[in-house]
């Protein structure tokens, strides 16, 4: 049996409580599309070289693991995904840096989808039209786990947790207003 890393964990340290939210991972569209890139680019070195297809089926896992590095680590970035974790206790806040900002410096506890404000569009000739609507479909798909949670302090936002879904942002939210009682976390507010 597998073990379930759970989305979100919280671990005392003193009086410290360290929360990790654990990003979700990209929809398997994204993974779909590296190896079509790589198969493309396994096809033009093929024929650059005049190798035919038995270097274009040595060439395709090895143009693919770039492609999926680089568009894994492109709507990471986009995703606002934080690894690290953050830590919590009574009126103060540890960013997933180590910087300790106390309730006197904290302004706003925010939940925000990074994917907000994007636009697909669909049009032009019926092939156009295809590839639009897929780009609307994977934006779609990415909305769901593109949450994040950000600290407002000191005039600039810190994200605490990101490329989270909506269940987790609201769980992240709720255990650091809880834990620090700064905020009070309203989720019909935000």
């Amino acid at each position: 049996m597998a073990r379930v890393r759970a989305p979100l964990t919280c671990t005392t340290e003193g009086e410290w409580t360290v929360i990790q939210a654990r990003p979700q991972p990209l929809p398997s569209r994204i993974t779909t599309a590296s190896f079509g890139l790589g198969a493309c680019a396994a096809a033009f070195v093929a024929l650059w070289i005049d190798g035919g297809f038995a270097v274009w089926f040595l060439a395709w896992p090895l143009a693919t693991l770039p492609a999926l590095f680089l568009l894994t680590a492109y709507h990471d970035r986009r995703r606002r995904v934080q690894r690290r974790p953050f830590a919590v206790k009574l009126g103060a806040v540890r960013l997933p840096g180590g910087q300790i900002i106390p309730s006197d410096r904290m302004y706003a506890l925010n939940q925000r989808n990074t994917q907000t404000g994007r636009t697909v569009v669909v049009g032009g000739s019926a092939t156009t039209a295809a590839v639009g609507q897929m780009g609307l479909e994977t934006l779609r798909l990415l909305s769901h786990v593109s949450y994040t949670i950000e600290i407002a302090h000191d005039g600039t936002s810190t994200v605490l947790a990101g490329g989270l879904t909506e269940d987790q942002a609201n769980a992240v939210a709720t255990e650091v207003s809880r834990r620090s009682q700064c905020f009070a976390w309203d989720r019909a507010t935000r």
